[in-house]
């Protein structure tokens, strides 16, 4: 038996908004078939609250989006309204797209283990990687998340260079392991028990503005 995965590369959705792609765009929009709601957006409350970390932040905590679906760049809510999703760093090509989600249930229902184990797939995928890199990034480390990929980039670099100062931005996120919060200002300047580290050097003067009045800004 054996499974092999499309040499083929996945194309992002195209924008499925009003005005954009034709009929295309009308039919992807209504392909989405809304998942059943198996509770009611109060009782999820009481349950996240009860039973997740208050530190596991909701967004818009006033008054939370509850998720049932999402295709393509747009979430929906329970209610069926869309939202285009500008948070997210889950769903680079779009939420559930076809090819991703066939890509990954043929491989989940024939074999799902760590790299530890010697597999076919994980070669050959190092390979087809580093084939779009140059040739001194010729080392791949499989990781499961971003904070972890940012706290190997960390080791390496301390070990390499030997050195241990850190500059970093005013409310930078790195991830959420030890490492890196010990290297995050807003992380540290929230937390009652996390103080600044002598070497993190936080870059002051970072500008923040609402996205509305990002037009008016120039650059020098």
């Amino acid at each position: 038996m054996s499974w092999t995965v499309p040499h083929a590369r996945v194309t992002p959705y195209r924008c499925i908004s009003a005005g954009t792609d034709g009929p295309r765009a009308f039919s992807l929009l209504h392909e989405i078939t809304m998942s059943v709601e198996e509770l009611d957006k109060k009782k999820t409350i009481e349950l996240r609250k009860k039973f997740i970390g208050p530190s596991c932040k909701i967004f818009f905590s006033h008054d939370p989006i509850k998720i049932v679906q999402a295709k393509g760049q747009y979430m929906y809510d329970e209610k069926g309204q869309r939202y285009l999703d500008c948070i997210n760093n889950v769903a680079h090509v779009g939420h559930c797209h076809p090819e991703v989600v066939k890509a990954g249930a043929g491989q989940m229902k024939f074999l799902n283990t760590n790299s530890r184990f010697l597999h076919d797939n994980l070669v050959l995928y190092a390979q087809r990687l580093q084939a779009t890199l140059p040739d001194k990034l010729s080392v791949c480390y499989f990781v499961n998340s971003g904070s972890e990929a940012n706290d190997l980039a960390l080791r390496l670099a301390w070990h390499y260079t030997g050195n241990k100062d850190i500059i970093t931005l005013e409310n930078a996120y790195h991830g959420h392991v030890s490492s890196l919060i010990d290297i995050s200002p807003y992380k540290f300047h929230q937390l009652s028990d996390a103080e600044q580290n002598q070497f993190v050097h936080v870059v002051s003067g970072v500008l923040f503005s609402p996205l509305a009045c990002l037009r008016v800004i120039k650059t020098p």
